[in-house]
């Protein structure tokens, strides 16, 4: 995979993985309403001038963190098609990873939602990762289609969207309550996405 950038404007590689890693910390400790850009500096051991110059704010700071942890998570997760194994189960356990990482409280998975899903800019790299994310998903279900795992006529890229919006609805469902355990949140995600494979129309039912 290729690595995309990071959001801020690091000068000393170092430095920059200090201040992430506090922050990180911190919002763990007490999420996104108490994360201070003067918390930070002194976790990391710099100054909050230092900070202000990489990140105008706590909440693009935040945005760093969770962008770190998410190319993390995708990077780590195997993206070579095993043919062995159906598409359901691949993209459910391509999920697992990101459900647990969003599942660790209700207050982290809101916070860190909020901070994902509503980029009113397409160009931010929250929003450019998202879409490199699901152009990946697209390029696995092609090599499925390839190995005959997938019907010929499959549009790929809808389908790595349908399975992004079916990912995301159950983050939103986790974050809201309605499904907490994350085991409850794969099962559920298993359950949408063989649904939406398996199709509810009969192919002799009026068009």
């Amino acid at each position: 995979m290729t690595a995309l950038q990071r959001p801020g404007r690091p000068r000393d590689p170092e430095i920059d993985d200090r201040i992430v890693d506090a922050a990180r910390a911190l919002l763990h400790e007490g999420g996104l309403d108490t994360l201070s850009m003067a918390a930070v500096a002194e976790r990391a051991g710099v100054g909050k001038a230092t900070v202000y110059r990489r990140y105008a704010d706590a909440r693009a700071l935040a945005g760093a963190v969770l962008f770190d942890d998410l190319q993390a998570l995708a990077e780590a997760v195997p993206t070579a098609l095993d043919p062995h194994r159906s598409v359901l189960d691949q993209l459910v356990d391509t999920s697992r990873p990101f459900l647990t990482y969003f599942g660790t409280s209700a207050g982290w998975t809101r916070a860190m939602l909020q901070l994902a899903l509503f980029q009113v800019d397409a160009e931010a790299p929250m929003s450019v990762q998202g879409m490199w994310w699901v152009a990946t998903i697209a390029e696995r279900l092609e090599a499925a289609k390839a190995h005959g795992l997938l019907l010929p006529d499959v549009n790929t890229m809808l389908l790595a969207n349908a399975w992004f919006s079916l990912y995301v609805t159950t983050l939103i469902a986790g974050a809201g309550g309605l499904i907490p355990d994350v085991e409850d949140q794969v099962a559920t995600l298993h359950a949408l996405l063989a649904q939406h494979l398996r199709g509810l129309v009969p192919d002799d039912a009026p068009g």
